[in-house]
């Protein structure tokens, strides 16, 4: 499955390290999947799968499960890190 591919109109994909299952909630309030110990204030969802390995506000019933993807290559995810990185440097938390 690339992730480019196109899914049914209104499916929203959400990236996360929690196990999570078909019929669960998506919620705010739980520790992030990055590395540090703050909670998140939002939950993120994307329209595309794209979108949505980068990490993907309200609560979100899990109706499928993608199983089969292909994550970033590491020039892209390194080229990621570097602007996050950039952007920790300014002060400013880009996934907030």
């Amino acid at each position: 499955m690339s992730e480019k591919t196109v899914f049914s109109r209104g499916s929203f994909f959400h990236g996360t390290k929690a196990d999570l299952e078909i019929g669960d909630f998506i919620l705010t309030g739980k520790k992030k999947n990055y590395n540090d110990d703050r909670k998140s204030e939002y939950v993120y969802f994307a329209g595309t799968l794209d979108a949505a390995i980068w990490g993907a506000e309200q609560p979100l019933k899990i109706v499928a499960e993608v199983t089969r993807w292909e994550g970033h290559s590491p020039e892209m995810r390194n080229a990621m890190t570097e602007n996050l990185k950039k952007l920790s440097e300014k002060g400013i938390k880009a996934i907030d």
